[in-house]
């Protein structure tokens, strides 16, 4: 039972045959029992003390829990809100995930779910934006939508938006034949904190300017070929202090007005430059508050330098990952700052062709300290 297998991965306990499902034994010195009653939603486990590390370290920390109990299928949901109370609160907490092939079949899977449960939908390649949509949905707690890659969605098919009162996540990836307008629709844009509008290449500026100024819980952001001003868009965020992750690959204009409207995003833990080949030494020089930077993504950036990347490098001092892949005119004089960066799990240098022997023999060396932390020694 899959309530027996989840307290016995948490709490490390046994499940002996002859007990009977229903009985878990906590496999410790105090051999202490706990009891699952199949129609009591008080049932507790008798231990205050299990129940308390369950409650303060797995429930408090939203990823954990949300990964746990939205893997069960609608059964195991059921049997696990009847287990315990917190296991009820956990529950009612997850996303199910339905990906949509055709309005019929939108409507027979939403009845396996009840009308508060939250709900991720990914709509399929084929399927066809009838007018009863709206209809489908105006009734349901949707908290993501995805979209990607949908080239025939336009803003008219997404006027609907306005039933999602509850929506939290807007996955537009590629959506190449929306304007913008489609954003005048969102009910709530105050609860949206995930935004990707990647591929847009066709977005109008200017068309989602008095809503983008109500964004104010964004946590990520993807503006991946935006063709428009991004420092126009990322000027408009009221609260940049809350992004954690900003993509901005192979956007234009990459200049000092950038840097100084990013030094506001203080709390960033993903920046993405890929293959941003108009990037500047002034605008990396410039560049301020990284404290907090954990991935850094200059792949295909084929101006950056030595000189700007050891300044940038100096403001991380808790990255972890960094990513410099076919940047050609990289020598390998970065290396020096490496060694510095005590976090450092992982550098990417495949296809970093100008990087002098002499260095690429110090990048070789320090791999074999912190083993394995360089990527594509091989691949130069």
């Amino acid at each position: 039972m899959i309530i027996n297998n989840f307290y016995r991965t948490v709490f490390r306990v046994n499940t002996p045959a002859q007990n009977g499902p229903n009985n878990i034994r906590k496999n410790n010195d105090d051999s202490a029992q706990m009891i699952l009653r199949k129609n009591a939603e008080d049932a507790l486990p008798h231990s205050p003390s299990i129940e308390n590390f369950f409650v303060e370290r797995l429930l408090k920390i939203p990823e954990i829990s949300k990964r746990i109990f939205s893997s069960l299928d609608g059964e195991d949901k059921k049997n696990a809100r009847l287990a315990a109370k917190p296991f009820k609160a956990a529950v009612d907490d997850t996303v199910s995930h339905i990906k949509a092939y055709d309005s019929r079949q939108l409507r027979e899977a939403l009845k396996l779910f009840g009308s508060t449960e939250s709900l991720y939908l990914e709509f399929d390649a084929d399927f066809e934006f009838t007018e009863d949509l709206a209809e489908i949905l105006s009734k349901r707690r949707i908290v993501s939508l995805d979209f990607s890659y949908r080239s025939d969605v336009t803003d008219k098919n997404l006027a609907w938006l306005s039933t999602c009162q509850y929506l939290q996540e807007l996955n537009l990836a590629h959506c190449i034949s929306l304007t913008g307008d489609f954003i005048r629709y969102l009910t709530n844009p105050e609860k949206i904190t995930v935004l990707n509008l990647s591929g847009c290449a066709n977005l109008i500026e200017g068309s989602h300017t008095a809503v983008l100024k109500r964004f104010q819980d964004l946590r990520e952001l993807n503006l991946a070929n935006y063709r428009g001003s991004v420092c126009d868009f990322l000027s408009l965020l009221p609260a940049p202090e809350k992004l954690i992750t900003l993509d901005l690959t192979f956007i234009d204009r990459v200049n000092e007005q950038l840097a100084a409207i990013l030094a506001k995003f203080i709390n960033l833990r993903e920046l993405k430059f890929v293959s941003c080949e108009e990037i500047t030494d002034g605008f990396l020089l410039h560049l301020q508050n990284l404290e907090k930077l954990a991935i850094l993504d200059f792949s295909g950036c084929f101006n950056l330098v030595d000189k700007s990347l050891i300044a940038v490098l100096a403001k991380c001092p808790n990255l972890q990952e960094l990513i410099l892949c076919t940047c050609k005119n990289l020598k390998g004089n970065f290396v020096s700052v490496l060694q510095k960066l005590h976090e450092l799990k992982s550098v990417s240098i495949a296809g970093c062709k100008g990087i002098e022997s002499e260095n690429w023999k110090k990048l070789k060396q320090f791999n074999q300290e912190k083993v394995g932390v360089v990527k594509g020694l091989n691949l130069k």
